[in-house]
């Protein structure tokens, strides 16, 4: 096996395994949405989205990924946002 062939295996498992946290995270964010409805809340908080984008940047330990891993995140609180006004639809 080339070893170009051996990396992409190696991406194909993270890939994977990064759709089964997002499901997971998804999952919980719909439970999120449910409870703003019942209590009347906004989907969009500007203070909490700034806390956890600053939180998780903190969680990469190679500075040069640190810019690309906030904006993946960033896309993840949009989608987050997307899904639970269609929930609250």
């Amino acid at each position: 096996m080339l070893q170009i062939d051996s990396y992409r295996k190696s991406i194909e498992e993270i890939d994977k395994q990064v759709a089964e946290l997002f499901q997971e995270r998804m999952n919980v964010v719909s439970k999120i949405a449910e409870y703003k409805k019942i209590n009347n809340l906004p989907i969009f908080d500007n203070d909490r989205e700034l806390i956890l984008i600053k939180k998780n940047r903190q969680y990469i330990d190679n500075p040069a990924l640190v810019e690309y891993y906030e904006k993946i995140f960033k896309m993840f609180l949009e989608v987050s946002k997307q899904y639970q006004e269609e929930i609250l639809k």
